[in-house]
């Protein structure tokens, strides 16, 4: 019964939800940047009052890293910037989806377009290594923007309602979604968009289930997809980090980083892990920078023993 109950809650939500969700998707694209970032900031702050479960896991999460070197109250300050930052991200992705694409690159400065460029000159596909950090959604079509081919990887959601509205979003933001399952399927779809040289989108920061190799995060164990490493060594494509930030005046940032080096020494089950522990490093010292850019509500360490 206890599966039974849990669909029906995901069905009421998506047939509750997935309304208000256009509803606000459509305020946030009629209003002006200012508007939209206070109504964004807003609906961040009211989600950390009202969601108490999200609210306390990102708290026990940042507790688990800065508890040595943040106070309890700064983990918090941190906590509740981490949902505003979320809630303007949403806003603007919103918005960003109506924007011509002279305002799209207006609203988001780039830095390393050049390192970008030269490695799609290789002509192997870029695989962008990134992570649910700062504004990650538009980070795509920032690149879209620029008349670079972009596909996703994604994992389809519960609702049904939901996951077709943000198909939609993608789609209108010239962004190719690629769903993690079937994995073989993504695979070989992964593959093809490599070859087409295009930028690969894989956040790669969350708990990966099925496949996912062990490595370590801010000194813990974690499991995390290995799909990065897996492709960058099968098909030779140059692994470029790319992180949005928020500057001190609410703008955003695309930060384009060089190459990676990709370590090969022929075990390719012992490079994917070794790669995978390189690639988690990156994204955990964007973290360290900017601890209110990363989504700290998601269960990161889910498997550790002492946790629920």
């Amino acid at each position: 019964m206890r599966p039974r109950r849990k669909r029906l809650r995901r069905t009421i939500r998506d047939i509750l939800f997935s309304p208000l969700v256009r509803g606000l998707a459509w305020s946030f694209s009629h209003a002006s940047p200012d508007v939209m970032k206070r109504m964004g900031a807003r609906f961040g702050t009211v989600a950390f009052a009202l969601a108490r479960k999200q609210r306390q896991r990102s708290i026990e999460n940042l507790s688990l890293v800065f508890s040595a070197t943040k106070t309890p109250r700064e983990i918090r300050d941190i906590a509740r910037a981490s949902f505003r930052n979320f809630g303007m991200a949403g806003a603007e992705c919103a918005a960003y989806a109506t924007m011509t694409p002279e305002q799209k690159r207006a609203f988001v400065s780039v830095e390393g377009m050049q390192s970008l460029r030269q490695a799609l000159a290789m002509e192997r596909g870029v695989i962008a290594l990134t992570a649910h950090f700062g504004n990650f959604m538009i980070l795509g079509p920032r690149l879209a923007a620029e008349g670079i081919r972009v596909s996703l990887v994604a994992k389809r959601m519960h609702g049904r309602r939901m996951e077709q509205f943000f198909q939609e979003l993608r789609t209108d933001m010239g962004i190719r979604t690629i769903y993690l399952d079937p994995a073989m399927e993504c695979a070989r779809e992964c593959l093809k968009a490599l070859k087409r040289n295009e930028v690969l989108i894989l956040l790669s920061d969350q708990h990966f289930r099925r496949g996912g190799v062990e490595v370590d995060f801010f000194g813990h164990p974690v499991v995390s997809a290995p799909g990065a490493a897996a492709l960058a060594l099968a098909n030779d494509s140059p692994v470029l980090p790319m992180f949005m930030t928020r500057n001190d005046d609410g703008s955003n940032r695309l930060l384009i980083e060089e190459r990676v080096p990709v370590v090969r020494s022929g075990r390719k089950s012992e490079d994917v892990v070794t790669n995978t522990q390189n690639f988690t490093r990156i994204i955990e010292s964007q973290i360290v920078q900017y601890p209110d850019h990363w989504s700290w509500m998601h269960r990161r360490w889910r498997h550790r023993a002492d946790l629920p």
